[in-house]
């Protein structure tokens, strides 16, 4: 079968019945068992380094392009090479593994609002975060499967999960990729991405350098498809909020139509990017087109 392809664009409320037979207890721990068995197992494959991945370039858009290493006032700014391409080697490694994909999604609380974890503060902007400073609003609540009862922390939005086959009630087993931790998420916060799904072009984010990086594999290759500048996010409350670190799926394309003219003039080289890129289709055409890799 032909295998679908989706771009990357580069971060549970747990309810369970428990058993009341010492049976059921023993399936559910064998299961667990089983599932760590399956993780260690692809741990052994080969694994993909940084220095293992071959970048080109050979831009579709070439308007506003930068330099690996480019004046900004007073200092210099970069592209961190490094850094992504360690990015590439996870999504590499990741496909290598015998998992199924999923999307956490959540998006303006669509889902139902999460309920408390735990350990929750108020943050600058008044909302409800959880210990690492993830925010209730949007979010996903994460549980341990030794406790069922409140939440251990959030996960994100349009974060990218892996899939275990086997439900808990109405609840999925994944893990996020940036723990190896098992965690149980109610199936109304996931979806599924289909299993002949291949991640075959990536973007990232610089928050710190500020400027975005667009990449396709071909072959063995990942070619860099456009090298602009990009305005972040800036940690400036009550309304101004940085841009967060971590790996997301793109989950939504808006048509170029819903921008209005008038950003034209204000965005121009923003506007012309996506126009660009959409129109030489780098996104696909599915739901879930493209993962994003925030990086610092």
């Amino acid at each position: 079968m032909k295998a679908t392809t989706i771009s990357l664009f580069f971060v549970c409320l747990f309810l369970f019945n428990s058993c009341s037979e010492k049976g059921g207890q023993d399936s559910f721990l064998s299961q667990l068992r089983q599932d760590s068995l399956l993780m260690k197992n692809a741990q052994k494959m080969q694994r993909i380094k940084a220095k293992d991945i071959i970048i080109e370039k050979d831009f579709l858009y070439d308007k506003y392009t930068l330099q690996d290493t480019y004046p900004y006032r007073d200092t210099t700014r970069q592209f961190q090479w490094e850094k992504i391409k360690q990015g590439l080697a996870i999504l590499e490694n990741f496909q290598q593994e015998f998992f199924a994909w999923g999307i956490l999604q959540n998006y303006r609380n669509n889902n139902g609002e999460a309920p408390l974890v735990k350990k929750y503060k108020r943050n600058e902007y008044k909302r409800i975060a959880d210990t690492l400073g993830v925010e209730r609003f949007q979010g996903i609540p994460l549980f341990l499967p030794t406790d069922t009862v409140t939440g251990e922390r959030y996960g994100r939005d349009g974060a990218l999960v892996k899939l275990f086959k086997d439900n808990v009630g109405s609840f999925r087993k994944i893990t996020t990729t940036d723990s190896k931790e098992l965690w149980l998420v109610p199936q109304k916060y996931v979806k599924p991405i289909h299993d002949t799904v291949q991640f075959k072009h990536a973007i990232f984010v610089d928050r710190n350098n500020e400027n975005i990086v667009t990449l396709e594999k071909v072959d063995k290759k990942w070619i860099v498809r456009s090298m602009n500048p990009a305005t972040t996010g800036l940690h400036k409350p009550p309304y101004q909020q940085e841009t967060p670190l971590g790996l997301f799926v793109l989950q939504e394309k808006k048509s170029k139509d819903v921008f209005p003219c008038r950003w034209h003039n204000g965005n121009r080289r923003l506007c012309s990017l996506c126009q660009s890129l959409y129109k030489r289709r780098i996104y696909t055409r599915y739901s879930s087109e493209c993962t994003k890799y925030h990086i610092h």
